[in-house]
This record gives C-alpha cells, structure tokens and sequence, in this order.
C-alpha cells in the first residue's frame, strides 16, 4: 500500500515538473515575439523620427534664407517705390513749373517767340525723360514683385512636404497606439509615446496650414500688385506719349500763326495743371507698397515662429514652446492693422480666441497705416 502511494506522488510531482517546464517555455517564447514586435516598431519610429528631424534640419535653414529674401524685397520695394514717387514728384514740380512759365509769358511781353520754343522743349525732353525712368522702375518693381511669387511658391511646396510627414506621423502613431494595446500592460509606456506624437504630428499639420494660407495671400495680393505696376506702366507712357505729341503740334502752330500763341500756352497750362492731379493721385496710388510691405512683415514673423519651433523639435524642448504658441497669435493678432489680414487670420487659426486686451487693433474705419 505504501508503495502504491509513493509511486502516485511520485508520478504527480513528475507530471507538475512537466507542465510547469511547458508553460515556462511557451512563455519565454511569447515573451520573445513580444520583444520582437516591440523592438520592431521602435526601430521604426526612429526611422520616422529621423526622417522628421531632418526635415527640420534642411527647413530651418530655408526659413531663414526666405525670410532673408523676403526681407530684401521690402527694402527693394520701398527704395523702388519711394523713388518712382520722387520721379513722378519732379514730374509734378516741372509741370507746375511749366504752367507758372507759361502764364508769365504773356505777363510782361518780355520773352521772345524763339526763347518760348526753347524753354518748352527743354521742358518736355526732361518730363520725357523722367517718364521714361518712372516706367523702367515700374518694370522694375514688377520684376521683384516676381522673385515675391517665386519664393512663396517655393514655401507653398516645402510646406505640402511638411503636410505629408505630419500626415505619416499619425498614421505611424495610429499603428503604434494599436500594437501597443494588443501588447497590454508591456505596451503602456509606448502607448504613452504614441499620443505624444499624435499630438505633436497635429500641431505640425495646424501650423503648415497656417502658414499654407498665409502664403497664398501673399501670392494673390503680389499678382494684383504686379497687374497694377504693369497697367501703370503702360498708361502713363501712352499718356505722356500723347502729351507730348500734342504739345509739339502746339508748339509748331506757334512758329507758323503767332496770333494763336496765347491761346496755345493757355491750353497748355492747363493741361500741365492736370498733369499735376494726375500725377499726385499716381502717387497715393503707390501707396499698395506699404500694403505689401506689411504683409510680407507678417509672413516673415509666423515663419520665425515655424523656425523657433523645429529648433525645439531638434533640441527635445518642443513642450516649452507651447505657450510662447499661444502668445505669438494673440501677438500677431493684435500686430494686424488691415481688415482682410484680420480676416485670414481669424478664418486659418481654427479654433483660436483672443483675449482682451487693451492693445487691440485701432478702431473706427482705418484699415491699413500708408507711408
């Protein structure tokens, strides 16, 4: 009998030895798949990641390049614009110049017919002259104006590429997240890491939004301008053309019938008096380059942000930009001084509400400060 029992608890130890050694070695083989799939991700998200870091790597650079750009078209711009008005001043002074002559020539008698013809001449090769320069800076304005185009077209495609990593990111966070919860307790911490940069991906894919159509304002405000140059240029030359032609016919009729000679520098006087209107209207009409300059300032300061952020995305600080986010928009918020830069920005910045403060936008009907 004693036996008998022996044996029985012998062969039970013997069979608990067995299923506990089968159980350890299915165990440490799942554990093993687990690792592996584990390690296999993992060694993924850093290709991603990499990829993501240099990104960020080759678009700091290029942000400061385009902002460097950008900042030279103002200047450009401006010593363009501000010369073509100081031409179409002395467009104006000649003119008013002109006029004051004329009236003084039948004033005292004093000035022969000759001395008339030559002083007209004079007159009109100068305001030629000065047209002619005025409209070579209108050409040139409209070349920079290009150069403008170009490089917001080179930002538009740098910025799809940031699109696409974002949306690649998430969709590699969607499959983390998704092994990390069949891994169960083992994949908390990587579940952990996978939100994160869900989250990080939509704030990427926000901003180049953003800056996306920010971007094609200033495209389609930069062709408006360039159209306006170009018409501006042609119109005023065809007009002066015109001007001068009439003038010389005036001044032939002068030679020829010299009872019509006062009459003749009458009309000519006023229309060197419209000349002069027209002329000082030209020149509020140049003001569209305070418009641009303005707007152009205001791609260059998101863009510095874009930057400022994918230096922290490189140097693992990217949590400490949030709230400097947060100040940059109310800050740009309240820097716009136009309607429809007001309006872009209100429609882009989903979600976004300003805070009162009392350095809102100015009041009342003003729309953009000019030069």
């Amino acid at each position: 009998m004693m036996s008998y029992v022996s044996v029985s608890l012998g062969a039970f130890f013997a069979g608990t030895c067995v299923a506990w050694m089968w159980c350890h070695r299915r165990t440490a083989s799942a554990h093993r798949a687990l690792q592996a799939t584990h390690d296999a991700m993992q060694k993924e998200q850093a290709e991603r990641t990499a990829a993501w870091e240099q990104l960020a790597h080759s678009t700091i650079p290029l942000v400061a390049v385009l902002n460097a750009q950008m900042k030279t078209v103002i200047s450009q711009t401006e010593q363009a614009a501000t010369d073509l008005g100081q031409r179409f001043g002395m467009i104006a002074a000649r003119a008013t110049a002109q006029a004051k002559e004329s009236a003084h020539l039948f004033g005292d008698g004093e000035m022969s017919l000759d001395t008339v013809l030559k002083t007209t001449d004079t007159m009109l090769e100068g305001f030629v002259g000065d047209v002619m320069k005025s409209s070579e800076m209108a050409l040139q304005i409209a070349t920079i104006m290009d150069e403008v185009e170009r490089s917001t077209k080179a930002i538009t495609g740098m910025i799809g590429e940031i699109e696409f990593i974002a949306d690649q990111t998430r969709l590699l966070a969607l499959n983390a997240a998704i092994e990390a919860a069949r891994a169960g307790e083992h994949g908390r911490g990587f579940a952990v890491v996978a939100d994160e940069v869900t989250k990080l991906a939509n704030r990427s894919g926000q901003a180049a939004s953003s800056i996306n159509s920010l971007v094609m304002d200033v495209q389609k405000n930069t062709t408006l301008a360039m159209g306006t140059v170009e018409n501006l240029a042609s119109v005023d030359l065809s007009k002066t053309l015109s001007i001068k032609h009439r003038l010389d016919k005036l001044t032939r009729d002068l030679a020829e019938r010299n009872n019509t000679l006062k009459s003749a520098v009458m009309n000519s006087k006023s229309h060197a008096d419209e000349l002069a209107r027209d002329v000082g209207q030209i020149i509020m009409a140049l003001q569209f380059q305070d418009i641009t300059r303005q707007k152009l300032e205001h791609v260059i300061e998101p863009l510095t942000e874009v930057r400022t952020v994918m230096d922290a995305l490189i140097r693992g600080m990217l949590h400490e930009q949030e709230g400097a986010k947060m100040d940059f928009l109310a800050k740009l918020d309240r820097s716009y001084t136009m309607e429809e830069e007001r309006a872009v920005f209100h429609q882009a910045a989903i979600g976004y509400v300003p805070a009162p403060s009392e350095e809102s936008a100015p009041s009342g009907d003003a729309n953009v400060t000019l030069f």
